[in-house]
């Protein structure tokens, strides 16, 4: 079996490489039990597989606009960054030593997941009560990309969502949702 440490720390640093720089974990099994069956995520061969929830920050823009002016065809798609983005996870996921699925938060119907619930399960952002995602470090300035299930269990201790809205006096994101 893959040592599930040296799998995270190998992803992580690929991920970081292609400027996803927010990588959370969470498991599978506690997901699935919170969300409709409609989002739910595989199992693969696990009771409750490592899932990997990729996000960014301002890191990305660079090298999504590079992929732009280097290959213009990446702007003849219909959803160009969307498309970049899988262009670039993808090779992860077939890059590591076990068996992987991967789910898109850019997803519709079929295959859709609940972004924002892994993202909450990871440790990632908080759903504020204006239905965005607050992570502790950079406000709602990120975007969750991907989860990626890893063939190996889940064995870290599942945290709780880290609120970071009821301890914030000025609530802004309240008064611009509410126009």
């Amino acid at each position: 079996m893959p040592d599930e440490t040296a799998t995270k720390e190998r992803l992580v640093s690929e991920l970081h490489g292609l400027g996803f720089d927010l990588v959370g974990w969470t498991g599978a099994g506690r997901y699935n039990s919170l969300v409709e069956a409609k989002y739910h995520l595989p199992l693969l061969n696990q009771a409750d597989p490592v899932v990997a929830v990729v996000g960014n920050t301002r890191g990305l823009w660079g090298r999504f606009l590079d992929a732009l002016q280097n290959a213009p065809e990446v702007a003849d798609s219909e959803h160009p960054l969307d498309s970049w983005v899988e262009s670039q996870l993808e090779p992860v996921g077939q890059g590591t030593s076990v068996l992987t699925h991967m789910a898109y938060a850019h997803t519709m119907g079929q295959g859709a997941i609940a972004i924002q619930t892994l993202g909450a399960l990871a440790g990632m952002g908080f759903a504020a009560p204006c239905r965005l995602s607050i992570h502790r470090k950079h406000g709602p300035w990120f975007s969750f990309r991907a989860a990626m299930v890893l063939d190996i269990p889940h064995t870290a201790r599942e945290r709780d969502p880290v609120d970071t809205c009821t301890g914030c006096l000025e609530k802004p994101c309240m008064s611009v949702s509410q126009h």
